[in-house]
């Protein structure tokens, strides 16, 4: 896959790809297998311009890997907008 963007976003595109498969190996032998890793993996992807795409185009790949696997995120019924709607409105009134 051709990368358009500065080296940066290609190493760390490579770096979070490599980071998902791990990931995936880790699910699927033990389904508590932490997702720290990646999650920072697409934390450091975030900072970068271009890195929320590079994150988008990806999520089929992190659902397919198991990342929402031990939360309520996957079983969506159970969330609750409301909720989600507050804690948003409050982060938003926070100066940063």
């Amino acid at each position: 896959m051709s990368l358009s963007g500065s080296p940066a976003l290609t190493k760390a595109s490579r770096d979070f790809d490599a980071a998902i498969a791990d990931f995936a190996r880790a699910r699927s032998a033990d389904k508590k297998a932490p997702s720290m890793g990646l999650l920072e993996r697409a934390r450091q992807l975030m900072t970068l311009p271009g890195g929320f795409d590079v994150l988008y185009r990806r999520v089929s790949a992190l659902e397919s890997a198991g990342i929402f696997g031990n939360s309520d995120w996957a079983r969506p019924a159970l969330l609750q907008p409301a909720l989600a709607r507050q804690s948003l409105a409050v982060s938003l009134s926070i100066p940063g």
